[in-house]
């Protein structure tokens, strides 16, 4: 939750420019951690589980161990998103995962009441 929280606040900061935000920002994208951990811990999932998810964020940090930099918060977004759809029998699961991010980083942009073009140096 720690590295969510901090992936998050960043993010908000970066849309807002430190400016004032909505104060249920960050409750806001908690409840988004709960669904996404919720989601890695569906009972038809085989590989892609938590543990899954606890393993990527191991490869990360010994990533930016060896760099001696923090993990740009695009990875940790990355992380978290790159497998929160999943259905065996489908082929789309990495679009639809992207697409997941997509509605939460627009939802969070909209919130911040930021232009679209402001945000695209962001990722």
């Amino acid at each position: 939750m720690k590295r969510w929280n901090s992936a998050v606040a960043s993010l908000i900061n970066e849309l807002t420019k430190g400016s004032a935000r909505e104060p249920d920002a960050l409750d806001i994208a908690t409840i988004k951690l709960h669904e996404i951990l919720l989601k890695y811990q569906e009972p038809t999932r085989h590989y892609h589980k938590l543990a899954h998810l606890v393993e990527m964020f191991e490869y990360t940090d010994a990533l930016s161990a060896l760099s001696k930099n923090p993990t740009p918060i695009t990875l940790v977004f990355a992380t978290f998103f790159h497998d929160l759809i999943y259905d065996g029998k489908e082929k789309n699961n990495e679009e639809l995962s992207a697409d997941e991010f997509l509605d939460f980083f627009e939802g969070e942009r909209t919130r911040t009441s930021l232009d679209e073009d402001d945000c695209l140096h962001y990722f």
